[in-house]
């Protein structure tokens, strides 16, 4: 558990997502954490001065969005209640006592330790160069298209995750056990077998070329899985 001004941050299974709300609803959910001002000022095509604040000017405007912050805090926080006002979201318990106020001061340090918890990261935007001709806008947009299409074609589903953390490697870890897992752990476990694929792989070439500086030092397949330097 995970103590965070007050308030318990739980490490919730996969399993427990998957019966309460299901993981595409659930990824759906996180959407309002992995956002950033880049991300708004490219969707509306706008400049947004130093002012601004995203959780008070965009999450908090938007019912839509409050909702889904609502629900993956019943989730990760466990309140008895949940409310929300123009400054912040409050979990209170049984008796209505405030225990936690999301506002807007904690929720990037917030962001980031669900973001963590689960595997993800904030949304990232490529922003086009400035002062460029018609040409060269349209000439960028048509390269920026093609590589989202070929990012969408390699896109790896959860799914594909878990039937690798299942069946890849020596022996097969039961889709049980692999559901009592945190996210975290389940991405942790997939990115340790394709990492141990590719450094099998890669010793396999630099026996055969005589160099093996690929698979040595930082590129090490166990100094890859260090979770701390």
């Amino acid at each position: 558990i995970i103590k965070y001004q007050g308030v318990s941050i739980y490490p919730i299974s996969f399993k427990e997502i998957k019966e309460t709300i299901g993981y595409e609803v659930f990824s759906q959910c996180m959407f309002p954490f992995c956002i950033t001002k880049d991300y708004i000022e490219y969707v509306n095509n706008c400049e947004l001065d130093n002012t601004f604040n995203l959780f008070e000017e965009i999450i908090l405007k938007d019912k839509d969005m409050v909702k889904l912050v609502s629900i993956i805090l019943s989730i990760f926080c466990k309140p008895e209640h949940i409310y929300a006002d123009d400054k912040g979201i409050m979990l209170c318990d049984d008796k209505d006592n405030v225990m936690f106020v999301l506002n807007r001061d904690n929720f990037e340090e917030f962001s980031e330790i669900l973001l963590k918890l689960n595997g993800k990261s904030k949304l990232k935007v490529e922003k086009p160069p400035k002062n460029m001709s018609n040409r060269q806008r349209d000439v960028w947009e048509k390269l920026q298209a093609g590589r989202k299409r070929e990012e969408k074609k390699n896109e790896i589903h959860f799914y594909d995750i878990l039937n690798v953390c299942e069946f890849a490697g020596q022996y097969r870890i039961p889709i049980s056990e692999i559901e009592s897992w945190t996210i975290w752990k389940i991405l942790n476990c997939y990115n340790a077998k394709i990492g141990l694929k590719s450094y099998d792989d890669s010793l396999a070439i630099g026996l055969v070329a005589h160099d093996l500086k690929d698979i040595q030092g930082n590129n090490h397949w166990l100094k890859k899985l260090m979770i701390r330097d």
